[in-house]
């Protein structure tokens, strides 16, 4: 069953929010609203969705200006992880990233000449797990 317009059309804004804070780092919902075109309490509502769920924290308020000062959110790393694997002839690699990007493990692994389809799948197999 597919997902209906709508759900397709926030779903997007949602994925666009977060996408632009993996990219940028961290962004306050003021400059996510500006920069991605979405109205801002479209913005507010998904940002407290997300903090709600842990998937953003808040940094601390800053500056000493007058007026509202914005609050910058960012990706919250404890929330979890993410494993990428890349293989190829020769060897395989693995990084295992915390949920905001930050590297937390990487593994190369070269293969043996002439290692056949079993011997290189079972190589990387055994890589993710002992990263996972």
């Amino acid at each position: 069953m597919h997902p209906k317009p709508r759900e397709s059309q926030l779903r997007l804004k949602k994925n666009r929010i977060l996408g632009h804070i993996f990219r940028e780092g961290e962004a306050s919902r003021f400059a996510l609203a500006r920069r991605l075109n979405i109205n801002a309490s479209t913005v507010g509502k998904y940002v407290e969705e997300f903090l709600e769920e842990g998937v953003l924290i808040e940094d601390a308020r800053r500056g000493s200006r007058r007026g509202r000062v914005p609050v910058a959110v960012r990706l919250n790393p404890s929330h979890g992880c993410f494993l990428g694997i890349d293989f190829e002839a020769l060897r395989a690699r693995a990084v295992l990233t915390d949920f905001a990007g930050g590297p937390l493990f990487r593994r190369e692994v070269p293969f043996r000449p002439g290692a056949g389809c079993g011997r290189v799948m079972a190589t990387v197999v055994a890589m993710a797990r002992a990263l996972a």
